[in-house]
C-alpha cells in the first residue's frame, strides 16, 4: 500500500551468494508511484525486478545479468499504467514480461515495454507469459532487440510470446509488438499459444 517510491542507483547488487530459487531481488506489492532505476543487477536467484498489483510504475535504465532459471528479468503483474524503458536483460528465463499472479484487485492496462535489449537462454524474451488468473489488455513492445534467443526445449517459447496459461477464464487481448529486431534465435520469432486461457486482437 505504499506510494511514492524510489529506488535508484547508480548501483550494483550481486546476488551471486544466493542459492538458487531464493526470493525476489526486488518485489513491490500493491505500490503506486514507483520508480526504479539506474542499478545493475548480477546473478538473481530469482525473478529480478517484480511489481504485483501496482500502478504508475516507471523502470529505465537497468542493466541485468543473470543464468540461472527463474531468473526473469522485469516482470509486471497486474499493473496499470506503467512504462519499461532502455533496459538491458540477459536472463536465464523471460527478460521482459507481463503476468497475472495478482488477487484480482488490479488487472493488467496500458504498459509499455520500449527500448530493451534481451537476451534470453531458457524463456520467451519479449510477451504474455504463462501465469493468467485474470486478463491482461493494451500492453506495447516496441522497438526492443533480441540479441540472443536461445531456448529450444519447446514450441511454446519464442523472442515474442503470448503464452495464455492457468486460467481457461481469462483473456489476453489488444497486446501490440512493433519494431522488433532479431539478430540470433533458436526458437520460434513469434509464439503465440492458448494452452488455457484465450487470446484476440
Amino acid at each position: 500500500g505504499a506510494k511514492n517510491i524510489t529506488v535508484c542507483g547508480r548501483a550494483m547488487i550481486d546476488c551471486s551468494a544466493l542459492e538458487s530459487g531464493a526470493q525476489q531481488t526486488f518485489n513491490f506489492y500493491c505500490n503506486d508511484n514507483v520508480t526504479v532505476r539506474d542499478l545493475t543487477v548480477i546473478n538473481s536467484g530469482s525473478w529480478t525486478v517484480c511489481f504485483t498489483n501496482c500502478h504508475h510504475v516507471h523502470v529505465s535504465d537497468l542493466l541485468l545479468f543473470s543464468f540461472r532459471i527463474f531468473s526473469d528479468g522485469v516482470m509486471l503483474s497486474d499493473c496499470t499504467d506503467s512504462v519499461v524503458e532502455d533496459c538491458f536483460i540477459r536472463t536465464g528465463d523471460d527478460a521482459a514480461e507481463c503476468k497475472s499472479t495478482g488477487n484480482g484487485s488490479t488487472r493488467t492496462d496500458n504498459v509499455v515495454f520500449r527500448n530493451i535489449a534481451a537476451w534470453a537462454d531458457k524463456g520467451a524474451c519479449y510477451g504474455i507469459v504463462f501465469e493468467e488468473n485474470y486478463d491482461t489488455q493494451n500492453v506495447v513492445f516496441e522497438n526492443c532487440s533480441v540479441g540472443f534467443s536461445l531456448p529450444n526445449w519447446s514450441d511454446h517459447l519464442g523472442c515474442i510470446t503470448v503464452y495464455c496459461g492457468n486460467n481457461p477464464n481469462a483473456v489476453d487481448h489488444h497486446i501490440y509488438f512493433r519494431d522488433i529486431e532479431i539478430y540470433c534465435t533458436y526458437c520460434a520469432s513469434a509464439a503465440f499459444v492458448a494452452f488455457e486461457g484465450n487470446m484476440r486482437d
